[in-house]
C-alpha cells in the first residue's frame, strides 16, 4: 500500500518538529517553540512529549490554562513511570490549590 511510507515521514516530521521545539525552548523562545509542538500535535494528536513541551511552553508564558489542558493530556498519553509524571502532577496540584485559594479569598465574608 501506499500509506506506509507517507506515515514514516510524518512520524519523522513529528520527531523533527518536536526536537527543534526543544532546541527552540531550551534556548529561551518558549513562544516559537509552542508553535512547533502545535504542528506536532496537529500530525499526531497523542504524542505525549509534544503535550509535555507545549504545555511546560504555556506555562512559561504565563498561559496556566492551556498549559494545564496539554499537561492533563500528557498525564492520560503518558507511561507512569515517566520522568516528567511527578512534575507535572505537583503543577496541576499546585494550580488547583491557587485557584481554590483565589475562590475562596474572592467569597464575601459574613
Amino acid at each position: 500500500s501506499r500509506k506506509a511510507p507517507a506515515r514514516a515521514a510524518s512520524a519523522a516530521d513529528v520527531e523533527r518538529l518536536y526536537r527543534e521545539g526543544k532546541a527552540l525552548y531550551d534556548a529561551g523562545s518558549a513562544g516559537e517553540a509552542a508553535g512547533l509542538f502545535e504542528r506536532c500535535l496537529t500530525l499526531d494528536k497523542n504524542h505525549p512529549r509534544c503535550h509535555l513541551m507545549l504545555a511546560t511552553s504555556y506555562a512559561r508564558g504565563g498561559d496556566t490554562g492551556r498549559a494545564e489542558t496539554h499537561y492533563r493530556r500528557f498525564l492520560a498519553l503518558a507511561s507512569p513511570d515517566d520522568p516528567a509524571v511527578p512534575r507535572v502532577k505537583k503543577f496541576l496540584e499546585d494550580s488547583d490549590a491557587q485557584k481554590k485559594a483565589r475562590a475562596s479569598s474572592a467569597m464575601p465574608e459574613r
